[in-house]
């Protein structure tokens, strides 16, 4: 499970991610829906979004709240 911040570098560096979100096991979460509340290191987000990343890892888009 993993989870990015905004400002943080991605690609190796050559960029900045702008949105928060969260990558997980598709196995995991099997419940969890776009609107849902989330706690992360204690602050709480809304799920944006939920796709598949293709490799049975799912990405959800956060939004600090």
């Amino acid at each position: 499970m993993g989870f990015r911040a905004p400002e943080e570098s991605v690609l190796d560096g050559l960029s900045l991610s702008t949105e928060y979100t969260m990558t997980y096991p598709d196995t995991f979460f099997i419940d969890l829906a776009t609107q849902a509340i989330v706690a992360v290191d204690g602050q709480s987000f809304q799920v944006r979004q939920i796709r598949n990343s293709g490799d049975g890892e799912k990405v959800a888009t956060l939004i600090r709240i």
